[in-house]
């Protein structure tokens, strides 16, 4: 992945010849939520809510594999969940109640 390059590339990428996030125990963070912050629909499509979901007729949900427009704090918190380890702690500070609840109805 492009954007993950040298420094950053060390903190957070595992390997050298594919994109393996590391995985962490603990994750502190301070969202980016209020700041005006554009996301394109092609760099939303490599997070699995960057695209549209619906469910089947089993109610179950599924991805489907058309982008949508979304907020960047949607992305960066499940890239958050993508980086924590099973069993692994993390600490945000949420101001949009609404959007916390729209992620964890998709978890």
């Amino acid at each position: 992945m492009k954007d993950f390059e040298g420094r950053a590339r060390e903190m957070f990428v595992e390997g050298n010849d594919e994109f393996h996030l590391r995985k962490f125990n603990t994750i502190l963070t301070d969202p980016p939520f209020g700041a005006n912050i554009k996301v394109l629909k092609s760099e939303a499509a490599i997070f699995k809510l960057g695209h549209v979901w619906g469910k089947d007729a089993t109610g179950e949900w599924l991805q489907t594999t058309k982008d949508k427009d979304t907020e960047p704090q949607i992305l960066f918190v499940e890239r958050c969940l993508d980086m924590l380890e099973d069993g692994g702690h993390s600490q945000s500070f949420f101001r949009k109640l609404s959007s916390m609840l729209q992620i964890a109805a998709m978890c």
